[in-house]
């Protein structure tokens, strides 16, 4: 906790795509997360959307809390560069299976010698 007060943290979830915890704070402040800020994380505090900061030297999210009970909620949201990254291995896994049935059922290549 980024702050002058003292920070009570309850972690309710932590799981890979999805977090969830309260923060109980005496002061308005900066909770520094073990957390990459990576663009595609969606932070809310208390139901509303927040702008987070990155710390420097290590990536780590910030999030802003104030004074009293914080329930943040951070969920990793689908982002374009994830859609077409899977469109593009789904694409390429259909034109290898479609290969390796061709190559089967073509007798021309399923010659011996």
């Amino acid at each position: 906790f980024e702050g002058e007060g003292s920070a009570q943290i309850h972690v309710t979830e932590w799981g890979a795509e999805s977090r969830s915890f309260t923060a109980n704070v005496t002061e308005p402040g900066k909770l520094a997360l073990k957390l990459f800020n990576y663009p595609a994380w969606v932070v809310t505090v208390n139901g509303r959307p927040v702008e987070t900061a990155t710390l420097e030297v290590t990536g780590q999210m910030i999030v802003p809390v104030e004074a009293g009970e914080n329930r943040v909620r951070i969920i990793f949201a689908r982002t374009q560069d994830r859609t077409i990254g899977g469109s593009i291995s789904l694409g390429t896994g259909i034109l290898l299976l479609a290969g390796v049935l061709f190559l089967r059922r073509n007798p021309r290549f399923n010659e011996e010698g």
